[in-house]
């Protein structure tokens, strides 16, 4: 899939999309309804993935029913794995072709972050459930649309309930070469909890 000639202009400045099929939660106990939105092309330091693979969590669900402060309408899905599709500039943690089990992404920048401890990031809840990019040149925005409006998603760093994704280089391994199989980016849910 390429890029279309199709551009939208956010924050002043066009943005090249691709089309995706996405399952799209309009509001609070809605359904999951598929609908065609449009990605942006990835900033720096994120990565456009192609995803073949993802679970559904009760965290999904909770979120669809207004547990989690997830805004709507949105794309959800934490669970992903795929296929690494472009890079933007600065990403030099996976590159266009690796498999990837795609995970949160974190600040960097906290306490805890620099103590060895992302999974407990002070910026959680905006990395996690902002509905749109938490940090970078485009923090505060979404990469997802329909018919020019914005779509909440970045849903975990990576609303995988869509045929494409994007995600954050904070999720990427250091050590990208020596990861096993597939696991070339940070796994999330479960193992980011500490599960072994």
């Amino acid at each position: 899939m390429g890029v279309e000639d199709t551009s939208i202009r956010r924050g002043g400045y066009p943005m090249n999309t691709i089309p995706i099929r996405a399952l799209v939660v309009e509001e609070k106990d809605g359904t999951f309804q598929e609908q065609e939105l449009r990605l942006e092309e990835p900033a720096r330091g994120e990565a456009l993935v192609r995803v073949v693979a993802t679970g559904v969590c009760h965290t999904d669900q909770i979120t669809r029913h207004g547990d989690m402060p997830m805004p709507f309408p949105a794309v959800l899905g934490h669970e992903g794995a795929g296929i690494v599709e472009r890079v933007g500039e600065g990403v030099t943690e996976v590159t266009a072709g690796d498999k990837v089990i795609i995970g949160w992404p974190w600040c960097g920048e906290c306490r805890n972050c620099l103590d060895g401890q992302p999974r407990y990031c002070l910026r959680t809840g905006d990395a996690l459930v902002s509905g749109r990019r938490f940090k970078g040149e485009r923090a505060g925005t979404t990469a997802y649309s329909r018919d020019g409006k914005p779509i909440n998603g970045h849903f975990f760093g990576q609303s995988s309930f869509a045929t494409y994704c994007q995600h954050a280089r904070e999720g990427a391994s250091g050590d990208a070469d020596r990861a096993p199989g597939p696991a070339r980016l940070r796994p999330g849910n479960g193992c980011r909890r500490g599960a072994q």
